[in-house]
């Protein structure tokens, strides 16, 4: 774990496509106590191990192994990872690219439904384990005019204000996908954290 969290922390990667614009006396539901916590820099407060909820039809969840996580699978209204305590709050959407071009064609009328699902959360994001030039080239199983699909995927973006962020392959969604979380419980750990009086705040 230990070479993992430096790797999340030091090694600088190349920054996955993006369609769109892309410490305190107790932790807040997204963080477990115990977790193997993580310095953050410039934040003065240190991070625990996130609680991520994986939604149980996922077919084919992220492990998150060597991330500091404790996954658990439950019902999610929208979307196939979260946050616990945060579930309809925020969501991230898994695609591999063959069921993304599913969803642009002949699922569209119901990805559109989940989209707007998605909408009335914090944030949302659609997370695709192929790069963006793959789908614009047509180098996918299925007869969807590749146009046609890259050009749903910027409507889509604009439409519902939800990023579709391609990445280099799965493992580098499965990063993003923390990383995503990541980020927004840390901004509501420091949101919680102004909440504290000061004399109760861990230094």
């Amino acid at each position: 774990m230990n070479g993992r969290l430096s790797q999340l922390t030091g090694n600088r990667r190349k920054p996955s496509e993006i369609v769109v614009s892309r410490a305190v006396t107790t932790s807040p539901p997204a963080y477990i106590e115990g977790g193997g916590s993580r310095k953050e820099t410039g934040g003065g407060f240190s991070l625990k191990a996130l609680r991520i909820v994986c939604d149980t039809r996922e077919q084919s969840p992220f492990a998150f192994a060597g991330y500091p996580v404790q996954a658990a699978s439950g019902t999610l209204e929208a979307g196939d990872y979260s946050l616990a305590g945060f579930t309809r709050r925020i969501a991230i959407e898994r695609k591999a690219l063959s069921d993304l071009v599913n969803c642009l064609g002949g699922e569209r009328d119901r990805f559109e439904r989940e989209l707007a699902r998605l909408r009335g959360y914090d944030f949302a994001a659609v997370v695709i384990e192929s790069p963006s030039e793959i789908l614009q080239q047509g180098r996918y199983i299925g007869k969807l005019d590749a146009r046609a699909a890259w050009q749903s995927v910027l409507a889509f973006s604009m439409r519902y204000r939800i990023p579709f962020i391609f990445c280099r392959d799965r493992a580098d969604a499965e990063q993003t996908t923390y990383d995503l979380l990541r980020h927004y419980a840390r901004d509501r750990q420091r949101e919680f954290a102004a909440l504290m009086p000061m004399n109760q705040r861990k230094t």
